[in-house]
């Protein structure tokens, strides 16, 4: 599996460097001070404030998944895991989800199954919601005959040599994953069937209307992380609140990616390319895609720098 590990890596990464490449080609550094400039005032402190909300929002939802597995445990530690789990992704992505299931098996003495079957349920359900919201904006860009998801979907022009590639990509992980599968299934036989168990708990769950509370309560929070920003710079102001909901769509599309620095190139082009189709010039559209993704990548390290010491000083002073 490490080839395969190996391939993919090099694979997104590539993309990534590509993207970003491209992206910095595009920089009117002049007018990025300007928009920096711009942006240090008070109207930060509601995207602030939304910011870790948001996490605290998903530190309460994991808190009561843990619970349902009949595992007690404060949300604080939890606040703390998540913050350096996005730190983590932010360097490597997906194995945040791996270091927030091994913090708690070490300072809570949680199961490492039982964190990742948590860990697993909650992306499903995240990945439930932003089909239904890619679903619901697609329904209201063929009644509008408008929108920027589609206009994203018709205008990508797939290159023969960039689709082999792709197709040759597919084709090496599928067939390491027939290589490699009966070697898989012997080792992980009892940890898959624990896995399951624990998995099923959380399918049961009883306290659904809260859990769904919390979701919804995340996802409006990720809406305003992006819409709060047009009220940052005066050439926004004309953005809709529809807008604002089809560029935090294509922010978070781009964001599924596992690509670096929290999908950076890729993030970049998709937001770019949305408040371009919405009317912003091109130079003040990718600086507002900089500066959004830019105040968020900063937020993630602040606050898994400061979780990762907090850490280190309760298991200091146990």
């Amino acid at each position: 599996m490490n080839l395969f590990r190996f391939i993919k890596s090099v694979f997104f990464i590539s993309t990534g460097i590509f993207l970003i490449w491209m992206t910095i080609q595009k920089i009117a550094f002049d007018d990025l001070k300007i928009a920096l400039h711009q942006s240090l005032n008070w109207r930060l402190i509601p995207i602030l404030l939304t910011s870790v909300m948001v996490v605290i929002l998903r530190a309460k939802r994991w808190q009561l998944l843990l619970k349902t597995q009949e595992e007690a445990v404060s949300p604080f530690p939890l606040f703390h895991a998540l913050n350096i789990g996005y730190l983590v992704n932010f360097a490597i992505p997906r194995l945040g989800e791996i270091s927030r299931a091994f913090l708690l098996k070490n300072n809570q003495l949680i199961p490492f199954n039982k964190s990742i079957a948590s860990i697993i349920f909650e992306r499903l359900s995240d990945l439930i919601v932003l089909g239904f919201i890619l679903i619901s904006a697609l329904v209201l860009e063929y009644f509008f005959n408008e929108g920027v998801v589609s206009h994203l979907i018709y205008s990508i022009q797939l290159n023969p040599f960039m689709l082999l590639i792709f197709s040759c990509f597919v084709a090496i992980i599928i067939g390491l994953m027939i290589q490699y599968w009966q070697k898989i299934k012997a080792r992980i036989g009892i940890w898959a069937q624990e896995f399951i168990q624990y998995f099923s708990m959380l399918i049961r769950l009883k306290n659904r209307k809260k859990f769904i509370l919390l979701t919804t309560g995340i996802w409006v929070g990720f809406y305003l992380m992006t819409m709060l920003w047009i009220f940052v710079f005066p050439v926004s102001t004309q953005l809709s609140f529809f807008a604002c909901f089809e560029v935090m769509l294509v922010g978070v599309l781009a964001r599924t990616l596992p690509i670096q620095a929290g999908s950076a190139g890729a993030y970049h082009f998709a937001v770019t390319s949305a408040f371009v189709y919405f009317g912003l010039p091109q130079n003040q559209a990718l600086n507002m895609a900089l500066m959004i993704h830019g105040f968020q990548s900063v937020l993630t390290i602040i606050l898994g720098v400061f979780s990762y010491i907090w850490i280190l000083y309760q298991q200091k002073n146990a």
